[in-house]
């Protein structure tokens, strides 16, 4: 959402995101089954799928097993719903891919942007860091560890694809327990303003 906004100035035209899920997005059981997975698998011994019916170590996936207590396909098409909603025809709906990543934690994401052709650098760099990103150095570009405890979305140094003008790609990342609980609170802290008036 913040994307679609922040690069809105810049004659957005279109955007896709990947968005690539924690374990820790279904909570604390499913982080003790990836890391009994991880452990069974280093011994050799089969990985168990007691709760994803699926080998979710060493495993990149769009769905989970038939069986499994958590839908990731559902979880895509919630996703999708909610940032349609919060743009509301006001900027670029992105199209979303949702993939589960044998991580424990930290949400990380691909996003490439179709942008007016004569946009430079800076630029965008400048809408980026408008819309309330926070901007990692480039030889320091954000990931699951260096994110942690953070309460802001990292991005790296913006990349124009020099294959297609216009293009740009973006990697960010977010500790997605932190993220969330800040961002509860400042729902609460809006909300409770909006009371008071």
């Amino acid at each position: 959402v913040r994307m679609a906004f922040g690069l809105s100035d810049l004659r957005l035209r279109a955007l896709t995101a990947t968005v690539l899920q924690p374990v820790s997005a279904w909570g604390k059981f499913a982080i003790e089954e990836l890391e009994q997975q991880t452990s069974h698998l280093l011994s050799f011994q089969p990985a168990g799928t007691e709760l994803f019916d699926a080998q979710i170590a060493f495993n990149t996936m769009v769905q989970f097993g038939e069986k499994s207590r958590f839908d990731l396909r559902a979880a895509a098409v919630t996703l999708r719903a909610e940032v349609s909603s919060c743009l509301r025809g006001s900027a670029v709906v992105p199209a979303i891919q949702l993939v589960h990543v044998p991580a424990f934690y930290g949400t990380t994401f691909s996003v490439c942007a179709e942008l007016d052709p004569t946009a430079d650098v800076n630029a965008v760099e400048s809408a980026i860091k408008a819309a309330g990103f926070s901007a990692r150095p480039a030889d320091d570009p954000p990931n699951n560890i260096n994110v942690a405890e953070e309460t802001a979305i990292s991005l790296a140094h913006p990349a124009r694809d020099e294959a297609v003008p216009g293009i740009w790609w973006f990697w960010g990342a977010a500790d997605n327990i932190r993220l969330r609980a800040w961002n509860a609170v400042k729902l609460v802290e809006t909300l409770a303003e909006k009371l008071a008036e």
